[in-house]
């Protein structure tokens, strides 16, 4: 899982943030 905050690029580093944003919000959302 760290490999994905070895990026280089921000553009990167920006979209991966963005998904686990959305996989965070889909947990929670789930667990009610």
């Amino acid at each position: 899982m760290m490999r994905l905050f070895q990026l280089d690029s921000e553009d990167d580093i920006e979209k991966v943030v963005a998904q686990l944003q959305q996989i965070a919000q889909k947990r929670c959302t789930n667990t009610t």
